[in-house]
């Protein structure tokens, strides 16, 4: 039997986790509704203010009164959270909020709201026999897509691929490490861009150096690997291990890594000078920009805005096994013990099944699959153009791969 202490052991290691620091931690908490920054627990789901008072307001909102043009398929984010309420609150209910947990004022006493069990009875038959009778007023809002029905009955069933508490518990650690880590690329992205645009006034082919893309990318590697590095199934490898499967995914992890960074604001500063451009026509031949375009396209099927998509598809990437070359004994033999006791698949089983659970929890069944899938085709379509990195005789792929190996050496 756990006594008290053990009991509150536990506690003290989950919110070692968790909540290290009350402040900090409140800013990492993602909405579950949109992806903005969560302020509490409510209703059910980890949301943020404004969905929080959205549902509020539409819980018992009737379907006659709200409609999707799009069918019932639009993303929600903070960005388009308010261009459709019809699936913002499918969202809502997707995610766990629950009406029930509702607490009215009778007679200045706050009670909880809890809705008539005929009536919770009588909309799960209208949900199964996709009834079109008109809902009553506090009805809540379904599709009558059948595909969507389902994918609400199995999010309600108990046995659905919920996240537990453990999966959280990771979520948070990965969320936490990833953040901590990247918080100073912003400011390096604006020390260069301040760099290049103080050069002066020089023709822009003297302005285009090398240098410059050497070290964004350095710096992005370098804090790629680390994260790595903080993953505990990572951690818990022989070193030899660890060097091996850093080095034979360093091209691909360092791809997403990359073209995510791209992505967002701090990078975007860069690559709209014109300096930026010419160094990479500087470094690089039209082929390999080609070879990069082609890349960037197909990470760019991938959407990702969601807070924990993009993490757990580089723990993925990491700890993936098929990129090794059996031609190089070395990393055959470092990695032969754990390659086929299949140590290697069930770590990576592991961020596998968390991702599918996220996005079942973030997209619902139906998004989740036609999502996942294009994860795995842009995951092996990159893989076959970065194949074609490995077999170039470019220089500063080269040297990109000399770095990335150099930059393994340090961190480990």
């Amino acid at each position: 039997m756990a006594t008290i202490s053990s009991c509150c052991r536990r506690l003290s290691t989950t919110s070692y986790y968790i909540f290290p620091d009350y402040t900090t931690e409140r800013k990492r908490l993602i909405c579950v509704v949109c992806g903005s920054v969560a302020r509490g627990y409510n209703f059910g789901a980890i949301t943020c203010m404004s969905c929080k008072i959205f549902f509020r307001r539409n819980a018992f909102a009737s379907s006659n009164d709200l409609y999707c043009r799009a069918g019932g398929s639009c993303e929600i984010n903070q960005q388009t959270r308010k261009c459709c309420t019809y699936c913002r609150l499918l969202t809502c209910f997707r995610v766990g909020m629950k009406r029930e947990l509702f607490r009215i004022k009778e007679n200045n006493n706050f009670q909880w709201f809890k809705v008539d069990k005929q009536q919770q009875h009588g909309e799960k038959l209208r949900l199964k026999s996709q009834s079109y009778e008109k809902p009553s007023n506090n009805q809540v809002i379904v599709p009558t897509n059948s595909s969507t029905i389902r994918s609400l009955d199995r999010f309600q069933s108990p046995h659905c691929f919920q996240l537990s508490e453990n999966d959280w518990l990771l979520l948070n650690k990965l969320s936490a490490d990833f953040d901590s880590l990247n918080y100073h690329i912003a400011a390096k992205a604006n020390k260069l861009h301040q760099r290049l645009l103080s050069i002066g006034i020089q023709p822009l082919k003297m302005r285009a150096k090398a240098s410059y893309i050497y070290d964004i990318t350095n710096t992005l590697t370098d804090t790629g690997l680390k994260f790595i590095k903080t993953i505990p199934q990572f951690a818990s490898l022989p070193d030899s291990n660890k060097q091996a499967l850093l080095v034979r995914n360093a091209r691909s992890f360092t791809m997403f890594y990359t073209h995510y960074q791209m992505n967002l604001k701090p990078m975007q500063t860069i690559l709209e000078t014109p300096y930026w451009q010419a160094s990479l026509e500087f470094i690089l031949s039209s082929s390999t920009i080609y070879l990069h375009q082609q890349v960037k396209y197909q990470i760019g099927r991938v959407s990702l805005a969601d807070p924990y998509l993009i993490k757990l598809i580089l723990v993925i990437i990491a700890f993936s096994a098929h990129n090794i070359d059996y031609n190089d004994i070395v990393i055959s033999q470092q990695l032969d013990e754990y390659y086929h006791a299949q140590i290697l698949h069930r770590k990576q089983n592991i961020y596998v099944e968390l991702l599918w659970k996220s996005m079942i929890h973030r997209f619902g069944e139906v998004h989740t699959i036609l999502h996942f899938n294009t994860i795995i085709q842009t995951i092996l379509k990159s893989e076959k153009l970065v194949f074609t990195f490995d077999n170039s005789t470019i220089p500063f792929e080269h040297k990109f791969y000399e770095n990335v190996v150099k930059s393994i050496s340090r961190i480990l």
